[in-house]
């Protein structure tokens, strides 16, 4: 079984600098899933731009009880990819940083599904 770091390298290759992208994780310590995407931009304030935050890790936790869904927790991480990544987008360390932002552990977390816009 391939590592999530392992796991992440490979969506990174399918992106291909395509940065409208994100993964369907799970973890298995929680049973939740855990949806990551990058944002759209739509929801920076024009103070979060002048602070110099050009983008932002969409993040959303979900748990299912008995077939039912249940948003649990989620939240938006504000990157600034210009400014501290000379605009390259480092989806590996992002996940793993967006992951530490919501107090998950990432070594129970794996890769269920990548999906590329």
């Amino acid at each position: 079984m391939q590592t999530l770091e392992q796991q992440l390298e490979e969506f990174y290759t399918q992106m291909e600098g395509n940065n409208s992208g994100g993964l369907l994780l799970f973890d298995k310590e929680n049973k939740q899933f855990i949806r990551i995407s990058y944002g759209t931009g739509d929801n920076l304030s024009s103070e979060d731009i002048e602070e110099g935050y050009d983008d932002y890790l969409y993040i959303s936790i979900d748990e299912f009880d008995d077939a039912w869904e249940e948003d649990v927790d989620g939240g938006q991480m504000l990157l600034k990819i210009e400014k501290e990544w000379g605009g390259h987008y480092n989806i590996c360390q992002h996940i793993k940083d967006g992951l530490e932002f919501m107090t998950i552990n990432d070594s129970n977390v794996i890769v269920l599904q990548s999906f590329i816009h």
